[in-house]
């Protein structure tokens, strides 16, 4: 029995999809489930884990997954697009961890996601054979088609929402923070961004358990929704983590921004008492990717954290 094959066992008699990687992002191996989604007549092993991923989740790979398992050594329902080699993606639910020996993925797919598909495909299938019936047909055919309405609208939410807390998630802040980039490079108004991170939430997981740690996560989703406006995007991001899009705003106002959510957030009363959060600034230069916005916001965020935490900072670079 090999090193990985004591970890898990038979990785090949699991149903769900099993890589093993080394820190360098190097694959070690999989189980035949993911080989038969990803590249079922090739070898994943000895490629590296951004061959695989579509391009929005190489930036979450690089800007949360890798850190998280740097600092907590384990990541637990992460949305992610993977790549076949058709260039088709397959959505899954990541959970993953770092043993000894190398990373640990385990991946599901999205079933919820799957059965609205499916349920898409038959009502399609349904009405193209209604169109060719009599006048009654045309009236089924108006109800198939607002099911078919009413399921892309289900798809387009739970693509876009945070089970838990019901804000908005990762892909949808990743969309929005695209489109108003764009709108910043055509039309010179300025966008921000700020990062949100929950001050020693580890120690409540640790100290109360993952439900008291989920009711806390709910408190302060709802306490900072309500202190949104309108052109104002508020999203989870993953764990503890959150962000803000704000549009028309430069980082000197985005910093006053944050500067009242954390008071909010200070002034609040929470399942487990007294909270606090630590948040990072930075306004957009010209033609900058999301991932350099991101990443100056973070870096922001870290110093927030290394002066003590329950601070907003602003990025260097922008003031």
């Amino acid at each position: 029995m090999s090193q990985n094959d004591a970890i898990v066992g038979d990785i090949n008699q699991l149903p769900a999809g099993v890589l093993y990687m080394a820190p360098s992002g190097l694959i070690l191996d999989v189980n035949s489930e993911l080989n038969r989604w990803i590249a079922p007549t090739g070898i994943l092993k000895g490629q590296h884990i951004s061959d695989i991923l579509s391009g929005a989740a190489r930036i979450f790979y690089l800007t949360h997954i890798q850190p998280a398992l740097a600092n907590k050594g384990h990541i637990e329902e992460m949305f992610l697009h993977l790549k076949s080699k058709e260039n088709q993606l397959i959505s899954v639910v990541l959970n993953a961890v770092r043993t000894d020996y190398c990373d640990v993925f385990v991946m599901l797919p999205m079933a919820k996601r799957q059965q609205f598909e499916q349920e898409l495909m038959e009502a399609r299938k349904v009405a193209e054979a209604a169109t060719a019936k009599s006048k009654e047909a045309y009236a089924e055919l108006a109800q198939l088609q607002q099911l078919l309405t009413e399921k892309n609208q289900e798809l387009e939410a739970l693509a876009s929402t945070d089970s838990l807390t019901g804000l908005h998630n990762r892909r949808y802040f990743q969309n929005t923070l695209e489109r108003e980039l764009e709108n910043f490079n055509t039309n010179d108004e300025p966008v921000s961004l700020v990062l949100i991170d929950i001050d020693h939430f580890k120690s409540i997981n640790d100290s109360h358990g993952h439900d008291m740690g989920d009711q806390t996560l709910i408190s302060i989703s709802e306490n900072l929704s309500e202190n949104m406006r309108h052109c104002e995007y508020l999203a989870r991001i993953g764990g503890e983590e959150f962000a803000v899009v704000l549009p028309q705003q430069s980082g000197k106002q985005a910093l006053k921004f944050a500067e009242r959510l954390r008071k909010v957030i200070a002034a609040g009363h929470y399942p487990t008492g007294k909270l606090t959060i630590s948040l990072g600034v930075a306004e957009a230069r010209k033609n900058e990717s999301i991932q350099g916005l991101y990443m100056r916001a973070d870096a922001a965020l870290y110093s927030a954290k290394g002066a003590g935490r329950n601070r907003a900072v602003l990025d260097e670079s922008t003031q």
